[in-house]
């Protein structure tokens, strides 16, 4: 059986840095806030930061993570002329 949330008041976050007064703060929300439209808020500046912003963020961060783990590895541009001029000059000395 769930029982509902008796606590009134706003929920306060860990102590963050506002983008827009750049001070260390502990935004706050709403308890009852609605996810999709919900937004931390700065007590000092009043900034909003919406919920959906920190979740486009966070699933980015992974997709990111991700693909560079699958990306492979190519040597400079450089590197590849001097292999190719290398062989070259072996290829002549051995004519």
């Amino acid at each position: 059986m769930r029982y509902k949330n008796t606590e009134i008041g706003p929920v306060y976050s860990q102590p963050t840095m506002c983008l827009r007064c750049h001070l260390i703060v502990e935004m706050f929300q709403e308890r009852d806030a609605d996810p999709a439209k919900g937004a931390w808020q700065c007590p000092r500046c009043n900034r909003q930061y919406r919920f959906s912003h920190w979740k486009i963020k966070k699933q980015l961060a992974q997709k990111t993570k991700v693909a560079a783990e699958n990306i492979s590895v190519r040597p400079p541009n450089g590197a590849l002329l001097l292999r190719r001029a290398f062989e070259r000059h072996k290829a002549r000395m051995t004519d």
